[in-house]
């Protein structure tokens, strides 16, 4: 009898927490790119979480939130000003728990304070998350942290004439020109960002 009890009492606990679960969520953008190590290349563009909608849930797989910012810089995350989480990771059973974010500035861990949400969903955790300012993105401890590699391009070129009038307008002159082409394969990856240097 009781451990028909325990078995059942399961399977209710179980059931709550798939149901705690079982809502419409996207897919957190340029995940990849929001990972605590990540620094920002020269010319990429930053992320920026303005656009982000406050009354939609975003996944992030089995990554979390940061939540001491010990080992976070201005300029990780892809952002200027990464956000962390201020307080802990809630366990399955928790359901949808309020925490707050906080956006690092340089004169300051928490310079603003936003409030959001977490849902533990044991397979993966979900965010409900407000909008930032244009200089500030979510960061997150992603698993495994993201790869970064360095490769030579190769360089085709062209040799194209270009019909040029002389200044007294009375003949035309073919001018050479070498027009220089990037030429790599480029990956299916969309969070995949490419810096090419001359």
């Amino acid at each position: 009898m009781i451990i028909l009890l325990t078995t059942f009492a399961s399977a209710l606990l179980y059931m709550s927490y798939g149901q705690d679960c079982n809502i419409n969520y996207e897919t957190l953008p340029q995940l990849g790119r929001r990972a605590r190590n990540y620094a920002v290349a020269e010319n990429e563009p930053m992320l920026f979480d303005e656009d982000l909608d406050n009354s939609k849930w975003y996944s992030v797989g089995q990554n979390n939130m940061p939540t001491n910012y010990s080992s976070l810089y201005i300029g990780n995350c892809g952002t200027y000003y990464p956000i962390w989480m201020n307080g802990s990771i809630p366990n399955e059973g928790d359901g949808a728990v309020y925490r707050t974010a906080c956006i690092m500035s340089f004169s300051s861990s928490c310079s603003v304070k936003k409030i959001i949400q977490v849902r533990n969903c044991t397979t993966h955790m979900i965010y409900k998350l407000e909008p930032t300012t244009h200089t500030s993105a979510y960061c997150f401890d992603i698993k495994p942290a993201p790869s970064f590699k360095s490769a030579f391009a190769g360089v085709k070129y062209e040799l194209v004439f270009i019909e040029e009038t002389t200044v007294f307008g009375h003949m035309q002159i073919k001018k050479p020109n070498l027009i220089f082409f990037c030429a790599f394969n480029k990956s299916n990856d969309e969070d995949m960002f490419y810096t090419i240097t001359w």
